[in-house]
């Protein structure tokens, strides 16, 4: 359905949720997102959210959706950890490694992205958002 629109790029992010995220989502939508997650998971973690391998899993299989139906693909990984390792590990995978958006060259208004930065001049989650 995306293809048929000509969508061009598919940006795939995985969500951490955390209990009030999951209240108010129980309200929302009028059932517990938790049924997506295995019990263990949903008991021993303090955020609901996918292993890595999980991720990788998702992000690869999507990647290979969007090869067949000739869609440009990347990954949001805002937020879904602490350290930002998510960023260079899911780089491979993105249709423009440059940017992980892809909006540079493909949306005339976006010149610069957050990949341009240098590494130094990252804040530390844990310094905006302690015990994060």
């Amino acid at each position: 359905m995306i293809a048929q629109h000509k969508v061009p790029t598919v940006v795939v992010g995985m969500v951490r949720f955390y209990p009030p995220n999951l209240r108010f989502m129980r309200q929302a939508l009028g059932y517990d997102m938790r049924s997506h997650f295995a019990a263990d998971a949903r008991e021993e973690r303090a955020s609901l959210h996918f292993s890595t391998a999980e991720t990788a899993y998702y992000y690869t299989k999507i990647r290979q959706l969007c090869a067949t139906y000739g869609l440009r693909f990347s990954t949001c990984y805002i937020g879904n950890d602490a350290t930002g390792e998510s960023f260079q590990r899911c780089q491979p995978l993105w249709s423009n490694r440059a940017d992980c958006c892809d909006a540079v060259g493909n949306v005339q208004a976006f010149q610069t992205t957050c990949a341009s930065l240098q590494r130094s001049a990252y804040i530390p989650l844990t310094q905006v958002a302690p015990g994060a």
